[in-house]
């Protein structure tokens, strides 16, 4: 295989504007079915990688020696990068996306619901990936879990687990839901089932009404008098660390 790479000049070109738009436009993202990562540990693991930019006078990771790449200038490849101090590689990766009709009784999900911080929402993935859940599904009101911010946090774990988009909670019916809430049940008191869809609301408002009411059972993580709150993405974490030594 010829491994001379293509040399990327002009903010005119066709893969680069390509690859700006992903980064910045959802809607370009789910039309296209594609996602940017940047940084080897984002996509090093699974990902069903489409393209991927080098800056000029990065040397190329040994897991990427057999994938064709083009070198951008330098300047242009700030313009895409996303971090500070990024390492010189981004890659254009097609997205792992399944219907709600493909979940599965005896497997266990996240739900994340309305949650707004995509780096929360990328350590939920990440979070859910090691403690072997299949899969996330999502509200319309979240932030994407392709946003470039998510895919970093996801440290790879985005294209390893499903990403199910959910439009109606009547797509639900018939599963049984955990939900998060500080009136449920203690987390220690809890008999979590085989299969379940673990459901993870907001810090500012919790989780639905909706979903609330679907759920099966409510859990509750107990926490200081005084505290409000814990951070969304680490009462997930509590949550299923719980749920496997439980097992």
């Amino acid at each position: 295989m010829d491994q001379t790479p293509k040399e990327i000049i002009s903010a005119h070109n066709p893969l680069f504007i390509h690859c700006k738009e992903l980064s910045i436009n959802k809607k370009y993202r789910y039309t296209h079915k594609q996602y940017i990562a940047e940084g080897v540990r984002a996509f090093d693991r699974t990902a069903d990688i489409t393209s991927v930019l080098v800056r000029k006078g990065t040397a190329l990771p040994v897991s990427l020696k057999k994938q064709p790449y083009s070198m951008v200038a330098e300047k242009l490849f700030e313009r895409l990068a996303d971090t500070e101090q990024s390492q010189g590689i981004i890659a254009c990766c097609k997205m792992n996306l399944q219907a709600v009709n493909t979940l599965e009784q005896d497997k266990r999900y996240v739900l994340i619901d309305h949650l707004q911080d995509p780096g929360n929402i990328g350590t939920i993935i990440r979070t859910a990936d090691a403690f072997g859940y299949e899969g996330i599904i999502v509200t319309d009101g979240c932030a994407d879990p392709y946003n470039p911010k998510a895919v970093r946090s996801s440290m790879g774990s985005i294209s390893s687990l499903p990403v199910i988009p959910l439009t109606s909670t009547h797509e639900l019916k018939g599963y049984t839901l955990m939900a998060a809430d500080k009136s449920g049940i203690p987390f220690t008191k809890v008999a979590w089932p085989t299969g379940y869809i673990l459901v993870i609301g907001s810090e500012a408002h919790g989780v639905s009404n909706e979903l609330l009411t679907r759920a099966s059972h409510t859990i509750s993580i107990p926490i200081a008098p005084g505290v409000d709150s814990l951070n969304a993405a680490i009462a997930a974490g509590i949550l299923m660390a719980q749920s496997v030594a439980k097992k």
